[in-house]
């Protein structure tokens, strides 16, 4: 500060500022220093043969300092043991060091070192950091940037994102700059803290990992590194039992993905032998289970992800596979039945014994409109039914059916096929569309479903055929297959 170094200007930049100056110096490899005035916001870029320095208010100037090969390939040794950082982080940290003297100028004379100390003996943190900067943009020592980003994480607001990327980039130039192992862990220890705060929680892990391997007697990055693994490591985060399929599965939701393609059964301690071994993204599911069985199994460490993580510990994880909800369904999306003979439909329960059982019809000029609503030949759940009832079709039979074979310990949880001869219970059925709705007695449908099916009360058989010559339309009897002479066709946008 207050200083010019005569001569050597390799061209004046005016209306400019110091970081713009310290950037157009850096960029030219014939400037190995500068001065900037404050006051006329000018700019001086010298080359080597600047003068010494002398005495002038308002200027400020510096030098361009090239760090020797031993630095330079001491950085690169500590890039390459770290991957977790990555090339866009190292180049945000080497865009701050640069900027970093113009951002932060030299203190006038005295110990800065001893006054940052004092300061923080004081309390004093936030002066303690503002030294501290002022001592790494002139040094650019590890042991100074380390402490910058200790100090700034102590005074900065833990939700100020802006902040948080800036104590990284501190602490990647403490990592990289360190000479000795234990400065380069706790600047990793730092750098893992400020990317907790980024949500980059699980490269602050390899970080604290790395760090506990340069220093494995710090404490403190020994109990950090505990405490991330138990966040940021694999882990199981929730169990699901899956108990109303045929084949009930107990599974473990996991942190990360696992791999596909790794046999994960022999890091699973079983209850049983005939169990499968099913990974699915983040799910590692055992299968083969019964219902109504208490489950108890045990992951075992060294269990790994999909990106190399492995489970730090044996985990053991209890459940029980209920027996299945009650349930109704009709295995068909459609059906035509004929005008005569045999009309039945097939309707699967799970532990259920009664079925309500409603009948609807739709008239042929409803049809259309059931088209443009999207809802013909398809499941309609409980409110679409109602609207569907009130709106498009009206009732024509209510009763129950009672399932094929009564719920027992021998049908528990088994699904059972009724045959259902509805115009038996409900009369003659004309030929037409319907809409069979069907739902557990005694069960609330918002809780259980509601089971519908479309089918259609006909002799028509109808194939169509397009080609050159326009569309061929055939009908014939679903009882003989002979052709329906003088049926009538209409065709309906």
């Amino acid at each position: 500060a207050d200083t010019d170094l005569p001569g050597g200007d390799l061209g004046p930049i005016f209306d400019t500022t110091l970081q713009a100056c310290v950037q157009a110096c850096l960029g030219n490899d014939d400037c190995r220093a500068l001065t900037y005035n404050q006051r006329s916001r000018a700019c001086f870029p010298k080359g080597g043969d600047a003068g010494a320095p002398s005495a002038f208010a308002g200027a400020i100037s510096g030098h361009v300092a090239t760090a020797s090969a031993e630095t330079r390939l001491r950085a690169e040794s500590r890039a390459a043991a770290a991957p977790f950082v990555s090339a866009q982080d190292r180049e945000a940290a080497r865009t701050q060091a640069g900027l970093f003297p113009a951002m932060h100028p030299a203190l006038g004379p005295g110990d800065a070192g001893a006054q940052a100390a004092e300061a923080e003996r004081a309390g004093d943190l936030a002066g303690a950091a503002r030294i501290m900067a002022s001592l790494a943009a002139r040094d650019d020592r590890a042991e100074d940037w380390t402490n910058l980003a200790r100090l700034t994480l102590y005074v900065s607001d833990q939700d100020d994102r802006e902040a948080s990327a800036s104590i990284a980039s501190m602490a990647i130039n403490g990592y990289l700059r360190a000479g000795e192992d234990a400065v380069a862990a706790r600047a990793l220890s730092w750098l893992a803290m400020a990317w907790e705060r980024l949500d980059r929680g699980r490269d602050a892990l390899p970080a604290l990992r790395l760090a506990a391997q340069l220093s494995p007697g710090d404490n403190a990055i020994a109990q950090a590194l505990e405490e991330s693994q138990a966040r940021n490591g694999l882990r199981v985060t929730d169990t699901q039992v899956e108990s109303e399929g045929r084949m009930p599965r107990f599974c473990a939701v996991m942190s990360r993905s696992l791999a596909e393609g790794t046999d994960y059964a022999q890091f699973l301690r079983l209850p049983g032998r005939d169990l499968t071994v099913e990974a699915d993204g983040d799910r590692l599911c055992v299968a083969g289970l019964t219902h109504g069985q208490e489950v108890e199994l045990t992951l075992r460490a060294g269990l790994p992800s999909a990106d190399g993580e492995t489970l730090a510990r044996d985990v053991t994880l209890k459940g029980y596979v209920r027996d299945r909800a009650p349930s109704v369904r009709f295995p068909g999306r459609a059906y035509v039945l004929p005008a005569s003979g045999d009309q039945r439909l097939a309707m699967v329960t799970v532990n259920a014994e009664v079925i309500d059982l409603r009948l609807l019809r739709i008239s042929d000029r409803n049809l259309i409109r059931a088209m443009a609503e999207d809802m013909f030949a398809k499941p309609l759940d409980s409110w679409q039914a109602d609207y569907f009832g009130d709106r498009m079709a009206r009732e024509v039979w209510k009763g129950t059916a009672q399932v094929a074979r009564p719920m027992g310990q021998e049908t528990l949880n088994q699904e059972l096929t009724t045959s259902l001869s509805i115009p038996a219970e409900a009369g003659p059925l004309e030929p037409g569309i319907y809409i069979v709705e069907a739902g557990i007695q005694n069960q609330d449908i918002s809780d259980t479903g509601l089971a519908t099916q479309w089918f259609v009360i006909s002799d028509f058989g109808i194939s169509t055929f397009s080609g050159a010559d326009g569309l061929t339309v055939a009908v014939r009897s679903l009882a003989d297959t002979a052709a329906k002479a003088g049926a009538e066709l209409a065709l309906v946008s």
